[in-house]
């Protein structure tokens, strides 16, 4: 799957061999991998060295899962919904304000993107 993204590259420029000067990836081993990743190919068929970064929002993202998971025993998600059934009962306030407090869900990403 890797060889075709090198062939492909010689058509957006032939010379990219010569100009590639960094990769950033998500971190997998199916992308930093010694000996077939992403990441090695790129090194291996760069005219130079090349500087492999791990890219800082996929970093960012682990970070915020992991926490998330910690954060999330029983006692935080009972507060955290007694919370927010008071808040969207508050009309005044949802007036005030133009919008109602979010729902807490189940699935991790729809409630952390909603609360």
């Amino acid at each position: 799957p890797v060889q075709p993204l090198l062939q492909g590259s010689g058509h957006i420029d032939p010379m990219w061999h010569s100009k590639l000067v960094a990769v950033s990836t998500d971190g997998e081993h199916t992308m930093t991998g010694r000996v077939s990743g992403v990441q090695t190919r790129f090194e291996q068929a760069a005219e130079h060295p090349i500087m492999c970064v791990w890219c800082g929002l996929h970093q960012v993202n682990l970070i915020a899962q992991h926490e998330y998971v910690a954060l999330s025993d029983d006692t935080f998600v009972l507060t955290l919904t007694a919370v927010i059934a008071y808040l969207r009962n508050q009309q005044n306030l949802q007036t005030e304000m133009k919008t109602t407090c979010p729902k807490f869900v189940s699935t991790q990403w729809l409630s952390m993107k909603r609360i």
